[in-house]
């Protein structure tokens, strides 16, 4: 395989027609058989995806009613994540309160303790 062959098989994916190649690669692929048999291939794929493209299968039974089941509104999942926040802020906070009570208590029962009895 020459370097202009390699050149063209690796443009001819992008391209619809071998003569969109440009003038030197199109000249080449003229008289290549290897580029037009692959620039044949290239059209047989193309046709056959065409085809593909009107094929259309129906959904299995229950699949559509399974899949809209499952579908969320993003109002209420909007609702649950803010829901599931203020929960967590609450208990951090709690958390938070009930250190510092702890903490206060302790700091209180320290000094009672270290204070001279009259």
């Amino acid at each position: 395989m020459s370097a202009t062959c390699r050149i063209v098989a690796m443009r001819l994916p992008d391209i619809g027609d071998p003569s969109e190649l440009g003038t030197r690669l199109a000249k080449h692929t003229a008289t290549c058989l290897r580029c037009q048999a692959e620039a044949a291939r290239y059209r047989s794929l193309r046709r056959h995806l065409a085809e593909l493209s009107t094929v259309t299968y129906p959904a299995p039974q229950g699949f559509v009613s399974s899949v809209m089941g499952r579908l969320t509104d993003p109002v209420i999942e909007v609702a649950r994540h803010t829901r599931q926040t203020v929960r967590s802020r609450v208990v951090a906070v709690a958390a938070a309160s009930a250190a510092v009570v702890a903490t206060a208590g302790t700091v209180a029962l320290i000094l009672r303790r270290l204070q001279a009895p009259v």
